[in-house]
């Protein structure tokens, strides 16, 4: 493989760590997203069935959403806080997510069979924590471990966690 080749598979598995985390995908919202608690419905809320504010509810609802995200479902829309669905319709969301999928399968090889692995918490109050996501292969290793999963922000919503974590495929690719 020539340099070029070797610096774009190396930008892709950047990209793929920096995502996977997945705090999902565990891509960062913008400066803009709002961190506070909302009243309004969240988008997708009907199909969720993990509702709860406690520490616990909010490592299930970090697992799930990995859970479909790896799957790349949209189900994964229903995660998200309003000011994430704010910016994206459920289509976009959907697109968004097969983007980032094609990229984390071109720099993570395996991830198409990973799982999710443990789930951590931290910084967690009534109305907002962090929940960070580790992700295995098919044979129980760790893909993304905790040494680079990235911490997702949570707030609640609704009377459920939801992640402003949600950043657009080009934006991840331009460093937006």
């Amino acid at each position: 493989m020539n340099a070029r080749g070797t610096g774009i598979r190396f930008l892709l598995a950047a990209v793929a760590v920096g995502c996977l985390a997945l705090g999902a995908v565990g891509c960062s919202s913008d400066s803009k997203s709002d961190t506070s608690t909302n009243t309004s419905a969240a988008s997708g809320a009907s199909t969720r069935t993990d509702t709860g504010t406690s520490e616990a509810d909010l490592k299930t609802a970090a697992t799930n959403n990995a859970t479909a995200k790896l799957a790349l479902s949209g189900s994964s829309y229903a995660y998200l806080a309003t000011a994430c669905t704010s910016k994206f319709s459920s289509a976009e969301w959907t697109s968004n997510l097969k983007a980032v999928g094609t990229i984390l399968n071109t720099a993570l090889p395996g991830i198409s069979d990973a799982k999710v692995g443990a789930v951590s918490t931290r910084n967690v109050t009534p109305v907002s924590g962090e929940a960070q996501v580790v992700i295995v292969a098919k044979d129980g290793t760790d893909l993304i471990g905790a040494a680079k999963a990235e911490w997702g922000k949570w707030v609640v919503e609704n009377g459920m966690w939801v992640t402003t974590d949600c950043v657009a495929a080009n934006d991840l690719i331009s460093g937006n």
